[in-house]
């Protein structure tokens, strides 16, 4: 192993640059020993290690709170025009918790772009998992490895900021 890479759950992770840096550095995994992908599929690609589960559990709400309308609702732009307006602003419960605040503004927000557009293929848009890897000219199975290797680098980097999950 590199200095530069780390193992999470039989994969190398390596980032050639600094994941902050918004030019490069997307997270590169590739299984210790693999083969390519012969298309056969492997079922055992399709379940998510339970290390990763809370980190998918997290990324989904904040799919939910980063997107849907009652927190935009209170963004503080809207916020801003309705109080020049004079209206009522809304009330309630904070847009986002905390840990879904920490994934937003301090892992993917100083991430590669590439994880940003694989988030919102993955957990925002529609359609079957074929069809989303079709969008991003990946293979289902290529999809499949991209989303464990990018909620392994999440967890890294959530860990890093001090949020055990």
């Amino acid at each position: 192993m590199q200095p530069n890479e780390a193992q999470a759950d039989g994969q190398v992770l390596s980032a050639h640059h600094d994941p902050t840096d918004r030019g490069e550095g997307v997270p590169e995994c590739r299984k210790k020993g693999s083969r390519p992908d012969c298309g056969l599929g492997n079922t055992a690609l399709f379940i998510l290690a339970d290390e990763l589960r809370p980190v998918d559990n997290l990324c989904d709400r904040w799919a939910k709170q980063a997107f849907d309308w009652p927190a935009r609702r209170s963004n503080p732009i809207y916020r801003l025009i309705k109080q020049a307006e004079g209206a009522a602003l809304p009330t309630g419960p904070d847009p986002m918790d905390e840990d879904v605040a920490i994934l937003d503004n301090k892992v993917i927000a100083k991430a590669h772009p590439a994880l940003y557009e694989f988030l919102e293929a993955w957990y925002c848009r529609g359609g079957s998992i074929a069809q989303k890897a079709e969008r991003m000219n990946m293979s289902r199975t290529q999809f499949y490895e991209r989303w464990k290797c990018y909620l392994s680098y999440i967890r890294g980097r959530l860990h890093g900021e001090g949020v055990q999950i």
